[in-house]
């Protein structure tokens, strides 16, 4: 449904729709032009968007996206879209050979009301159909970078074009109008990429990636119930008991021997969610 909201809205702004065409760069918002649409990261979108050069997390530059009008956004009002046009024809998102899991970043917001809400939205597809979704939302203001990680539901088939999309106005996803005035600052974007997912993971409410591990073992956890992770070796020893406090959380190997081990996800009552063994390189 927020899907189908946001491309009613994309139709709105550009006569055309096409595949992406676009390479996938410029996630740091360093490489900026001037045209028809005004002022623009290369490889984006957007119509109330502007160079920022004061207190960057990284780099020389970073953007800003403003809420200006209560209207709804036929204009991209409030919006950043991953992207390029030519003339009225408007090419969005960039294509993807690998499989990405999580949208990574840094961001601060100013400006926002009660009930206001800006983020960032990710869609992965395949032929034009649509294979994961992800999002990240804050409803309050954040005056310091502050870096979220937001997980793209599972998915098995292998996305060709990934769309992102960042805003400051929520209309543009079926919410707001937010405050004219809000604000959403972006910076240096990434993906974390699948990396030999554990396949027994598919299908269920966490990813673990990869298998085999070299220096780190990454959970993605969208079930609110799972609350630590055990390392174990093949005699049940405990290696390592880590705290699951957010959707990822990383583990580090570096201090383990090479080796088969298991992992086993649990909840608070210290049941099981998910368990099984990964190699050690």
């Amino acid at each position: 449904m927020k899907k189908q909201l946001l491309f009613i809205t994309v139709a709105l702004l550009f006569s055309v729709i096409i595949k992406a065409q676009s390479g996938l760069t410029n996630l740091s918002f360093e490489n900026w032009t001037s045209g028809f649409f005004g002022v623009r990261p290369v490889g984006w979108m957007g119509m109330t968007l502007s160079k920022q050069t004061n207190s960057v997390q990284q780099g020389t530059y970073y953007v800003r996206i403003t809420t200006t009008s209560t209207v709804s956004p036929t204009n991209c009002d409030g919006i950043l879209m991953l992207g390029y046009a030519i003339g009225s024809n408007f090419y969005p998102g960039a294509p993807v050979s690998q499989k990405p899991i999580t949208i990574n970043g840094y961001y601060k917001t100013s400006g926002l009301g009660v009930g206001d809400t800006v983020g960032v939205y990710g869609v992965l597809e395949s032929a034009g159909s649509f294979v994961s979704y992800t999002e990240f939302k804050e409803t309050t203001n954040i005056s310091n970078w502050t870096s979220f990680s937001t997980s793209f539901t599972n998915y098995t088939q292998t996305p060709d074009t990934i769309e992102i999309y960042a805003y400051s106005n929520a209309q543009a996803f079926g919410g707001g109008p937010n405050k004219i005035s809000s604000v959403l600052d972006l910076d240096n974007l990434s993906l974390d990429y699948d990396s030999g997912i554990d396949e027994l993971s598919i299908g269920t409410a966490f990813l673990v990636f990869p298998n085999p591990a070299t220096n780190e073992l990454t959970i993605i956890s969208k079930d609110e119930n799972a609350t630590s992770v055990l390392i174990s070796d093949l005699n049940g020893r405990v290696i390592k008991e880590i705290e699951i406090t957010n959707e990822k959380t990383k583990i580090d190997l570096e201090t383990i021997s090479s080796g088969v081990y298991t992992y086993s996800i649990m909840n608070k009552q210290k049941t099981k969610l998910l368990s099984n063994k990964f190699i050690k390189n």
